[in-house]
């Protein structure tokens, strides 16, 4: 992919909010590279201090440019956002340590101006109690994400901070269950009004994550199944025994393209090419997505909820069929998008 292209493609993606004023330029839409990692035990003082490490990482490199996040352990009622500073950093080292294991944690740092908006930067997680994991809920989960010319501009594989050592990292200290990285949308935190844009693009792009983790989350707790394949697919230990081990899902991915790296617990991470693809529908799924998607699709889930919320008014969202439709976008032609009436 040209810079050329990747600069059509943001533009293509990128929505400037109706009240941003001119030239400070606020946006509610944004195209960025992201890793979303799932993992259990959460609610455990070793996975706290894991997860505690990819925060300080991840300060560490784009701190600078966060602008808020969440207070992190609110005294009662909603939440409020903080100026992302020190104070807010420290608060935030405090309640991993601080925040009871019967209580969950919902953390997030994002470099727009505030709730309202998006930007390049952000890194959000939910860790669930241990309450709830005892009930079969153990939707934990991790995601970050960088500007979308990251790999363009060499940061993802060198620089002083290469994010692929990081990405794998993290799935090293969280044991991550599953995950991917790739392409995809971010939202500001309040989201709903632009969901229709998400399955806008999501028809014009193969390539493109949505990423939901609060749906998905529930799709895909329990062992219910992976969510699906971008350009990393991530795989824990027990997703790999189930489609036969490493050297059998190595075996059925011969192209010099794939690369492969084991991770704590017997999982495995499959690199589809050395840059993420936009895959525009025109173009067709692209290739390496596709056979990824052959290999790993039995672990897939197969239980559905809905990506987006209700319409409002008449406007199309994501909805509980092609929520399906999408998740099996890479399983044969004509399945996505879908046809319109």
């Amino acid at each position: 992919m040209t810079p050329e292209e990747l600069s059509d493609y943001a533009y293509d993606c990128d929505y400037v909010a109706p009240d941003s004023p001119e030239p400070d330029y606020r946006y509610v839409v944004k195209l960025v590279l992201r890793a979303t990692l799932s993992f259990r035990d959460g609610h455990t003082p070793a996975i706290r201090q894991a997860l505690r490490a990819c925060f300080d990482d991840y300060f560490a490199a784009f701190g600078k440019g966060l602008q808020w996040g969440w207070d992190p352990q609110p005294t009662g009622g909603k939440p409020t956002p903080w100026y992302f500073d020190e104070r807010l950093i420290e608060v935030t080292r405090e309640a991993f340590a601080d925040v009871k294991e019967d209580d969950g944690m919902v953390l997030g740092f994002m470099s727009g101006l505030n709730p309202d908006y998006i930007g390049d930067y952000g890194i959000k997680c939910l860790t669930v109690p241990d309450w709830e994991q005892a009930m079969g809920d153990d939707g934990s989960y991790l995601s970050f994400w960088v500007a979308c010319d990251t790999v363009q501009n060499g940061q993802w594989d060198g620089g002083k901070f290469p994010l692929h050592d990081f990405l794998l990292t993290c799935c090293n200290r969280l044991n991550a269950t599953h995950g991917y990285a790739g392409f995809a949308l971010a939202l500001p935190h309040e989201f709903a009004r632009w969901e229709p844009y998400e399955l806008k693009l999501a028809q014009r792009y193969y390539g493109l994550e949505i990423d939901k983790t609060v749906a998905t989350a529930l799709m895909t707790e329990g062992w219910k199944g992976i969510k699906g394949v971008n350009w990393y697919t991530v795989l824990g230990g027990h997703y790999v025994e189930k489609l036969g081990g490493n050297q059998a899902i190595r075996s059925h991915l011969t192209d010099p393209a794939f690369r492969f790296y084991d991770f704590a617990g017997g999982g495995l991470v499959i690199r589809a090419g050395d840059g993420p693809e936009m895959g525009p529908v025109a173009h067709g799924a692209p290739p390496l997505y596709v056979a990824v998607n052959q290999v790993v699709r039995d672990v897939r889930t197969t239980v559905i909820r809905s990506m987006g919320l209700g319409s409002n008014a008449g406007e199309l969202r994501f909805n509980r069929h092609l929520t399906d439709l999408w998740l099996r976008r890479f399983d044969a032609p004509g399945i996505w998008p879908p046809h319109q009436p």
